[in-house]
C-alpha cells in the first residue's frame, strides 16, 4: 500500500483467484490500481505506476497524470475497490482482463495548495464505476499493463452501487 496520508483509506478487496497466472495478474493489477491512485493522491508526481504498466501505456498513463484536474487537486476520505474478477482477453490470447468495482463515494477532492475541499458538483452516479485492464506477460515473464478498457458507470455497472 503507498503511503497515502492519515486522511486517506483505501480499502482493497483482497480477492485473488486460485489459479495461480490468474492470481499474478491480479496482483500486478491491484498494484498498478494502488500506484495510479497514489500518483493522483500526489498530483502526479509519483511515478511508481510505471513499474506495472507496458513503455506503449506509460505515454497514455502520463498524459492523463498530467490533466489539470489531477495536478492541481487531491483526495480525502474513502476510496473502495471491490467485486473484483479476471478473463481471458477474448481477442488477444494469453491476456487477462482484470476489473473491479471502483467507489470514491466516500472522497472529496481537495485543493493541492490550499487544502480545502473542492464542492462536488459531478452526478451522484458517477462515483460507482467499473474499471478494466488488460494485462500481457512481458518477456521476462511478468505481467504488465497494457491497455485499460473504457470505464463503465452506474447504472450500467450496477453492481458497482452498494
Amino acid at each position: 500500500m503507498p503511503p497515502f496520508g492519515t486522511n486517506v483509506h483505501v480499502d482493497m478487496t483482497s480477492w485473488l483467484p486460485a489459479n495461480t497466472a490468474q492470481a499474478q495478474a491480479v496482483n500486478t493489477d491491484k498494484d498498478y490500481e494502488l500506484a495510479y491512485l497514489y500518483a493522483e493522491y500526489k498530483g502526479g508526481q509519483d511515478q511508481s505506476w510505471v513499474n506495472y504498466v507496458s513503455s506503449v501505456m506509460q505515454t497514455a498513463v502520463q498524459q492523463s497524470l498530467q490533466a489539470a484536474d489531477v495536478t492541481t487537486e487531491s483526495f480525502v476520505g474513502t476510496v473502495k475497490y471491490f467485486d473484483m474478477s479476471v478473463i481471458p482477453d477474448p481477442l488477444v490470447k494469453g491476456d487477462l482482463d482484470v476489473s473491479t468495482c471502483f467507489d470514491n463515494a466516500g472522497s472529496s477532492n481537495t485543493d493541492r495548495t490550499s487544502g480545502k475541499v473542492i464542492p462536488d458538483t459531478s452526478a451522484p452516479d458517477s462515483h460507482y464505476v467499473r474499471i478494466a485492464d488488460e494485462l500481457r506477460k512481458d518477456s521476462a515473464g511478468q505481467w504488465q499493463v497494457v491497455s485499460s478498457l473504457p470505464a463503465i458507470y452506474y447504472p450500467q455497472a450496477a453492481q458497482c452501487k452498494p
